[in-house]
Formats: structure tokens, sequence, C-alpha cells
């Protein structure tokens, strides 16, 4: 089976959407499958149609200077015209059996346009809804007139996608209740390899002390701070064991205690790679 995936973005780039992804297009290798990747002209500090990255070759889209392009809200509608044509001529090149297109809904769109003229299936793998996303995100308001717009995309998208993959179970019951049926919808949860987490092992003394971390018991969260993915939640609730209280949205979310020390240490971005290595070992 050949396989093209249609991105908003990916590896190099560091987020929870391009470390699944590149999962999922190795365990569909490992499956005997061919995978094919297309990132649309959201894929930031790139000017090459094609590279290699961790041994998986992408297309990229290049970026429209168009006036559309400067102007809010039509911005959106250049970023899918330009898949769109990217898509098709990636298309001519792999031949591909199926469309995978991912959250956002600006690519399923036009991965929806282009597959129904070249009569190819398109699944639709949603990450998150727009909607709430912008929502999340502060620029968009619930039940907003955009708010709105982009809902009816979403779903307009589930309607006509041949079928339909989400990550949780609450996505699933979200999708069934716009008209989907239930058995065009999958759930494919999140998960983690194991084996780059070693569990057991003592802590790296010589780390914590770099970190300014000896001495201490250290709880290590690893991801990203997104209050889509309930950080707020995790926060909250580790604020309350350390004695110390929720602030707001800023990355570092615990207050100094009156006349005492900080409690909590932001270590800034590090490489993901690191983490089988060392990091595991840090975290009591």
């Amino acid at each position: 089976m050949r396989i093209l995936h249609i991105l908003d973005h990916s590896i190099p780039l560091h987020s929870g959407y391009t470390f699944r992804t590149a999962a999922i297009l190795r365990e569909q290798r490992a499956l005997g499958w061919e995978t094919f990747h297309l990132t649309s002209e959201k894929q930031i500090n790139c000017n090459v149609l094609e590279e290699e990255v961790d041994g998986l070759h992408f297309y990229r889209t290049p970026g429209k200077k168009g006036i559309l392009g400067k102007m809010p809200g039509l911005n959106q509608v250049a970023v899918m015209q330009s898949l769109a044509r990217r898509l098709r001529e990636v298309i001519a090149i792999v031949k591909p059996d199926i469309l995978h297109a991912h959250s956002p809904v600006l690519v399923a769109l036009p991965s929806l346009r282009v597959g129904q003229v070249l009569g190819l299936p398109v699944v639709y793998e949603v990450r998150a809804f727009w909607e709430d996303a912008a929502a999340d995100h502060g620029t968009a308001k619930e039940g907003s007139i955009r708010y709105r717009l982009t809902r009816a995309m979403e779903t307009y998208a589930f309607k006509h996608a041949d079928a339909v993959t989400c990550i949780c179970e609450g996505l699933r019951r979200d999708i069934v209740g716009r008209g989907i049926p239930t058995s065009k919808v999958t759930v494919i949860p999140n998960a983690v390899d194991i084996e780059k987490f070693p569990l057991g092992s003592p802590p790296d003394d010589l780390l914590k002390a770099s970190l300014g971390l000896a001495g201490t018991r250290v709880l290590g969260f690893i991801g990203s701070f997104a209050f889509l993915r309930s950080s707020r939640l995790s926060f909250f609730v580790l604020a309350m064991v350390m004695g110390t209280s929720f602030v707001s949205r800023a990355c570092d979310p615990y207050q100094r205690p009156a006349g005492g020390q900080s409690q909590a240490a932001s270590k800034g971005h590090w490489d993901r790679r690191q983490s089988r290595v060392r990091r595991p070992g840090t975290a009591q």
C-alpha cells in the first residue's frame, strides 16, 4: 500500500504533532506499507522543495508571496491553495493508493478536493478541533462567527472523508454527535515508545547539579505547555502537592512563596534526543 501523508508541518520542527507523525510513519513502514510525506507552506524555516529528515523524505510546499497571503483570514485560503497545487504535483510523482490528511482542517479540505478529482480515498486524522484550539490559543472566542465557521469546516471534512481517525474517545463522541456514522470513526490514541524511557535508573547527580537541582527532589514533566492538553489541571495538582499556587498562562506556573524560594525551575528547550540517555534518570 502506498500512502501519501499530507501534513501541516513535520520534523525537524519540535512539537507533539511532529513526533506523533514520525512515529506513525515508522510504524506503518514496519507493516510493509510505503509512506510518502508532504507538508504545507507552514513548515517554517524551510526553503527547499524536498529534504531528508531522520531517514524520512519530505516534500515541501513553497509559500506564495501574493496579496492574498498577507490578508488576515484570507491568508488561510492561500495556504490551502498552495497545498492543493503542490499535492497534485506530488501525487503525480509518488502515485499513492490513499491520501492520509492530518489536522488541521486547512490540510483536510485541499486533500479532499484533490482526492475527489483524482479518485483517491482520503483518511482524515484529527488531533484536535481547529475551532477549540483557536479558542485555547486566544485567537478566537467560543461561539463567535469565526468559531462557528471553523466548526462547520471541520464537520464538512468529517462528512466527506472516507474514514476519520482521532486520538481519544472525547473527540470521537463529538464527531459522532455531528451526525458522522460510528463505523466511520476510529480512535488511535497517543502512545509512548517505552524503550526510549528506561525506568529504575538512579538520578544523575552531575546533571542535577548542572541544572541547579542538587539536594532536591525532582518532579519531571515531559511534554509541551499547551492548555488544550490539560496542562492547567496538571499544574494545579502539582502546585497543591508542592504547597504553591497556580499562576496563569505562563510557562513557569508556580509563584515564589512569600519569603521562600522558588519551587519550580524552567530550564528551557532541550534536544529530545537527550531523553534516552540522561533525562529519565534525573526525575525521582
